[in-house]
């Protein structure tokens, strides 16, 4: 039950991510597309992709610590 609480969270979060952001996350975690194939759906040059995931991934654990703020002191 906590694990499927979790991921709704988690996917709320990723849903709060800029559309751009979102898009090239979404494609590396979860399709498993690679840097360059990224870029070729998102027309997007290899660099530019590299920067969506790590802007994504970085607001998401900013994101993340807030919501788990609480867990974490335990």
């Amino acid at each position: 039950m906590e694990q499927k609480e979790n991921a709704a969270v988690l996917f709320a979060v990723i849903n709060e991510l800029n559309e751009n952001q979102k898009t090239a996350f979404v494609l590396s975690k979860l399709d498993g597309l690679s840097n360059p194939e990224i870029g070729e759906v998102m027309k997007l040059s290899i660099s530019a992709v590299e920067s969506l995931i790590f802007r994504a991934k970085k607001a998401l654990q900013e994101k993340l610590e807030n919501k788990f703020e609480g867990y974490r002191k335990k």
